[in-house]
């Protein structure tokens, strides 16, 4: 599963970083933007997903330890509660400047 996440990663190389991103500010503009829009909820949803994808394939690539999954677990399921989405800010942004190379 690494060697699979691992040639992605460096398939990608400079894209990678940028796709992460991108991909992580979409899933807080989606909702604002498209929230008058039919396809609102949808296009949220795929990027929110992939979001989730990029970041599992990014985690395993990183060799995470078990703990670091864990604490990032309860940080976006407490950010999913109302009120705590700078929780999940601040889980992104932890794992951008401390745990990833």
């Amino acid at each position: 599963m690494r060697s699979l996440c691992n040639s992605i990663v460096v398939a990608l190389a400079d894209w990678w970083g940028f796709l992460g991103w991108a991909l992580f500010v979409c899933s807080f503009l989606i909702p604002y933007l498209a929230s008058r829009s039919e396809y609102g909820f949808t296009v949220f949803l795929i990027t929110a997903l992939s979001t989730v994808v990029w970041w599992i394939i990014d985690a395993i690539d990183q060799a995470i330890p078990l703990w670091m999954w864990l604490v990032g677990i309860v940080m976006l399921g407490i950010g999913r509660l109302p009120g705590g989405l700078v929780l999940i800010i601040a889980c992104w942004v932890i794992y951008w400047s401390k745990v990833r190379e």
